[in-house]
Formats: C-alpha cells, sequence, structure tokens
C-alpha cells in the first residue's frame, strides 16, 4: 500500500487505465473497516475485522435453489452472499417481505405466476431481479403471469455500472406486470 502499486496476477476482463474507476475484491491488504472480512480459502482461516454489531457471512453459493412449484418465502433475510442469493424457478411461487442485501448478485426468477411483492433489495453489486423465461413461453410467447410490486430497490449497481437496471426481463418473455415499485 505504501508503494501505491497494485500487481494483478493475471489479466483483468476490462482492463485498467488512467481515469476509468476499478473494484477490488477478496485482497486482505483491504480489511480496514469494523465489520470486514476476508477468508483465506488455502488455509480455511477467517480473518475479520471486530464488527460494531452482529456479523454474517456466507462464504458462496445461493441461499435459496429453489427449482419447484408452489413455494412461498415471507419475511426472510438474506444478506451477505458472494453468489446470487436467491434462485426461483417454477411456477406458482411467491417471494413476500423479504430483504436481498450485501449481495453479489441477484434474486433470478423463471416460471409463471411468480409474485415478488413487498421487498427490499439494496447494497447489490449489479441489477436486482433478473426474470427469465421457458423456452416454451419464447417459442409460442405465452402469458408469464409474474408480478414484480411496492419493492424497494435502492444501492444497487455497485460494481456493474454498465445496464444494471432494478429489473431486467429475458428477451421473449411477456405478461410481466412491474408496478409501484421505488
Amino acid at each position: 500500500a505504501a508503494s501505491k502499486t497494485v500487481e494483478f496476477t493475471k489479466d483483468t476482463d476490462y482492463g485498467i487505465g488512467d481515469g476509468p474507476r476499478f473494484f477490488i475484491s477478496d485482497v486482505s491488504e483491504e480489511l480496514d473497516a469494523p465489520g470486514e472480512y476476508w477468508i483465506d480459502r488455502e488455509s480455511g482461516t477467517l480473518y475479520a475485522y471486530e464488527p460494531t454489531g452482529d456479523i454474517s457471512i456466507c462464504i458462496g453459493g445461493e441461499f435459496i435453489n429453489a427449482q419447484s412449484s408452489y413455494l412461498t418465502f415471507r419475511g426472510f433475510t438474506f444478506i451477505n452472499s458472494s453468489f446470487r442469493p436467491v434462485l426461483i424457478i417454477g411456477d406458482h411461487l411467491n417471494l413476500d417481505k423479504c430483504t436481498i442485501k450485501n449481495a453479489d448478485g441477484c434474486l433470478r426468477v423463471g416460471g409463471r405466476d411468480i409474485h415478488i411483492t413487498e421487498n427490499e433489495f439494496c447494497n447489490l453489486t449489479g441489477l436486482c431481479i433478473y426474470v427469465v423465461g421457458y423456452e416454451t413461453d419464447k417459442e409460442f410467447m405465452l402469458d408469464s403471469g409474474i408480478l414484480i410490486d411496492n419493492n424497494l430497490f435502492h444501492d444497487f449497481a455497485k460494481v456493474d455500472k454498465t445496464y444494471s437496471p432494478a429489473v431486467n426481463l429475458d428477451g421473449g418473455i411477456s405478461g410481466v406486470v412491474i408496478s409501484h415499485n421505488e
């Protein structure tokens, strides 16, 4: 840090030059504020800067990977995911009054008759909700019946700043209602 030099062990995806912003993660030297942590995966050691309150850590993977139907998730808080926090694929699914925050990913949904209502999405690296369609839906333009209503989106696209809307619809999907969101 004293030399103000960063050395990369592999090429970056977009290159680095004078002027553009950049983001560095998973570096032990950046552990400098309460609540931050770093995991040495080789030794299995967790290094944590003493938090000022509760600390919650998810090493990786999804909190929910539900590829089923007729499920409701209500009142859950999903925090600190280093991957897509929630994947729900199926029919007749509900995500209601949940909080998804501090995640390196988004809620990914697909299917028919899915309701995403009264949730809070914050401190995400990119977009908040990614809606994918079934191949048969795309082929026949079937109505998905997906409702995204009365959600609060804030402090997202913190890293992925190019085209990271709150809600992204996969091409060819139809019948999605997005309303009363903030």
